[in-house]
């Protein structure tokens, strides 16, 4: 998932973004955050839904991520 986001691109200008898998929950996921600006968007497959969650840290986006994709098991 992390090699098919960062095909779409990692620059923007000045802008860089930041994509790096993300383990253990459950389906495949990645982190992907613009740097510079403090958020942190979790991104994962969940049953053929792409499914984006971001807050200001990391920990905050996994424990929601997790939760929305609970619903969709």
């Amino acid at each position: 998932m992390a090699a098919w986001r960062s095909k779409q691109g990692t620059t923007f200008g000045d802008i860089k973004i930041i994509i790096e898998p993300v383990e253990g929950l459950g389906f495949p996921a990645i982190r992907n955050e613009v740097e510079g600006v403090g958020l942190v968007t979790i991104e994962m497959a969940v049953k053929g839904i792409l499914l984006d969650v971001t807050t200001s840290k990391l920990d905050h986006s996994k424990a929601l991520v997790t939760k929305a994709s609970a619903r969709l098991r």
